[in-house]
């Protein structure tokens, strides 16, 4: 399992990048963006709690605060609202090479409760609020 998308203003875990420093990699193809956006939000849902996350930008409301995986990466849902606002968000490279893989496609993607059970486990302790 490997964590991407963390922000340590949202999740000050190891693996978070503070929100200054998400940028750098610049995406010229929106259509990629948009492919790996979809792909983020269709994620299978492995742990959240009752509150939401605001905007590191403007305060306001822009996901619950919950994960989301495809089995082999795990990542925030705040994580496809902050691409979609900054295209230049440094994007994981084994993730991108995982999805060009796959060819974007989450409908070939299968995580048993089993995985869903062990990943929770994997996760960082101070995710698991």
């Amino acid at each position: 399992m490997k964590l991407i998308g963390f922000i340590k203003e949202h999740d000050n875990i190891t693996e978070a990048t503070e929100y200054k420093s998400i940028f750098g990699n610049k995406i010229n193809n929106d259509e990629i963006i948009h492919k790996i956006i979809n792909y983020l939000n269709n994620g299978i849902y492995i742990l959240g709690w009752m509150n939401t996350i605001r905007s590191l930008d403007n305060d306001e409301l822009i996901a619950p605060n919950c994960y989301l995986t495809d089995g082999s990466f795990v990542w925030p849902a705040y994580y496809s609202y902050y691409l979609k606002k900054h295209s230049n968000y440094k994007i994981d490279t084994n993730f991108l090479e995982h999805l060009e893989k796959i060819n974007f496609d989450f409908s070939s993607i299968k995580v048993s409760d089993e995985l869903k059970i062990e990943l929770e486990k994997q996760l960082p302790e101070n995710l698991k609020y």
